[in-house]
């Protein structure tokens, strides 16, 4: 039986939500935008200057982390479910397979975001403005912003991977996405705008 004091805080946490994404300004919707194969994604980013952004794969069931969660301790965060881990896989093999490279690959310091960069991507590189705005939203407006100038500043010659959450991202689509999905982004009109977006196989 599910306990009352669960119930409010997922009601708590989702009128949060809604009222933080109502607030932020976003490039587009990840609904309206083309949803293409890999093959296809591939070749877009083959023209490099692309931020792709993807949200850690399947978590083992739960909202948020544990009450004694500690960043350095993967035992008490939500981690991967094995389920989780084999969409790493898959999609890390379907890149490989489609000529996919990351001349970046970086991640928030949560270990279900490290592992899943680790298994799909063999890199971790951790990036503090990536990590879960789940207890305090209030960070969000600046971590978009720092999201936004390191596309800007990223060469056009390169293409980057952003293994993260999905408070992070939405403030760019102005919907939630799924786990293992990936959107990708470029800097245009002095905005970061999504372009494309794709599900692991």
């Amino acid at each position: 039986m599910i306990r009352s004091s669960f119930i409010a805080k997922l009601f708590l946490t989702l009128c949060a939500g809604l009222s933080f994404w109502a607030g932020m300004p976003s490039q587009g919707r990840a609904q309206d935008l083309p949803k293409l194969t890999v093959d296809a994604a591939a070749q877009r980013l083959r023209s490099k200057g692309y931020v792709v952004m993807m949200r850690h794969a399947q978590t083992v069931p739960g909202i948020g982390d544990p009450e004694n969660f500690k960043l350095d301790d993967c035992t008490t965060q939500r981690n991967l479910s094995d389920e989780g881990r084999e969409q790493a896989r898959k999609l890390g093999a379907a890149f490989k397979r489609a000529g996919i490279r990351f001349d970046f690959v970086r991640s928030s310091q949560w270990c279900r975001c490290r592992e899943t960069a680790r298994i799909a991507f063999g890199s971790d590189d951790v990036w503090p403005v990536l990590n879960s705005t789940f207890r305090d939203r209030s960070q969000q407006p600046e971590r978009a912003k720092k999201i936004t100038e390191y596309a800007q500043q990223l060469s056009a010659n390169h293409n980057a991977i952003l293994v993260t959450h999905q408070l992070t991202i939405t403030p760019f689509v102005g919907t939630g996405v799924d786990s293992s999905e990936v959107i990708a982004f470029r800097f245009e009109g002095g905005q970061l705008r999504p372009m494309f977006r794709l599900i692991a196989p």
